[in-house]
Formats: C-alpha cells, structure tokens, sequence
C-alpha cells in the first residue's frame, strides 16, 4: 500500500503503528500520512473516523500549511502550486 499511495501521490490513511515512526517517515519525505488510533479499531469505525474529520477540517488548507512549513515533498509541493 505504502509504494502504491507514494507512486500515485496519494494520502495513506493507516491505522498500522509501523508508520507512526518519523524517522522512518518523516515529514516532507513523502506524499502524505495519517495514522489514526481509534479504540474499537473495525473498518467501519475508520471510515466514519476519517469522514467526520474530513467534513469538520479545513483540510483543503492543509497542504498550503505544510508547504508553508516546509513539510511537503517536492513533488506534492509541485502539485499544490
């Protein structure tokens, strides 16, 4: 999933604590990454997580703060401008 999401310049959204390593993956190094820890950790529960997030955020505004942060890769900044 990981080489899948990178080479399409996607998001990935895990709940896979393998990816919660920032020297591993660290901001700017990739296209994005969201590691969601949810107590009851079923399907369902993920994907109405990430739907009430995605509904409650600003999230459109998220890759303009992390360019101004300096935490994108070049490419996903190159995809923002």
């Amino acid at each position: 999933m990981w080489t899948a999401s990178q080479s399409e310049r996607r998001l990935l959204v895990t709940q896979d604590l393998d990816f919660s390593d920032i020297r591993k993956y660290a901001p700017g190094t990739h296209h994005g990454l969201v590691v969601v820890r949810l107590s009851d950790p079923s399907r369902a529960n993920l994907v109405q997580r990430i739907g009430q997030a995605f509904a409650a955020e600003a999230v459109e505004s998220y890759a303009r703060m992390a360019r101004d942060f300096g935490a994108l890769s070049p490419a996903a900044q190159a995809d923002i401008e």
